[in-house]
């Protein structure tokens, strides 16, 4: 997708110390500094039941519309010693990898990384539409880009407006929902933006 409409409100993201000024995302997350875990945002008693089966889980990877970032979401103390390389060459650490939406990176459309980021991203198996949509979730993304990429009545199903996302009034109630709390067609539109009910709910890897 064409995400050249954003572009000017994002700065150069080479010095991390700049990142949190300027980065804008629509499912903020506390950035932490440390290995050990952040704050609890959502309990990770998430359902009634708890792990879902097997045939379950592969019947919900099928919703999605690119392939399912099976490294991204390994927990870190399982990846090879390789992937970590790359990992850290992005800035994750166990704390930041394992937390999803933590590295202020992972705010920033495809288009926005710098030439040095995006071979250990896609070392990571994450091309421009994995990462879009599974990384970022399209919240780079102004909502006229949303609409050009097509994934725009997936955001209006979840109750966002364009006045909401581009200008930042008010937020829909589903924004607070856990994925439980999602109606069928909602968690639908959720697929269709690379969220399962563990990113949806900001579960840590090492509960996955």
């Amino acid at each position: 997708g064409d995400s050249d409409g954003c572009s000017d409100d994002f700065f150069a993201h080479g010095d991390s110390d700049e990142l949190g000024a300027n980065v804008e995302t629509h499912y903020p997350a506390p950035y932490v500094e440390s290995d050990e875990p952040p704050p609890t945002l959502k309990p990770t008693t998430l359902y009634p039941t708890l792990s879902p089966t097997e045939d379950a889980v592969v019947a919900d990877y099928s919703n999605f519309p690119y392939p399912y970032p099976q490294t991204r979401y390994t927990q870190w103390t399982e990846l090879e010693n390789d992937v970590k390389t790359n990992a850290k060459n992005l800035g994750y650490n166990r704390n930041l990898w394992d937390n999803l939406e933590l590295l202020e990176l992972e705010a920033f459309p495809y288009d926005d990384l710098t030439a040095e980021e995006i071979p250990d991203v896609l070392a990571l198996g994450l091309d421009e539409d994995v990462w879009n949509c599974f990384i970022n979730h399209y919240n780079g993304y102004y909502w006229d880009d949303l609409v050009e990429e097509g994934v725009v009545e997936y955001y209006e199903i979840l109750g966002w407006t364009e006045r909401m996302w581009d200008d930042e009034v008010g937020t829909p109630d589903t924004d607070d929902f856990y994925w439980y709390e999602l109606s069928a067609e909602e968690q639908e539109a959720a697929n269709s933006l690379c969220f399962i009910a563990n990113s949806w709910d900001w579960v840590s890897l090492a509960d996955w």
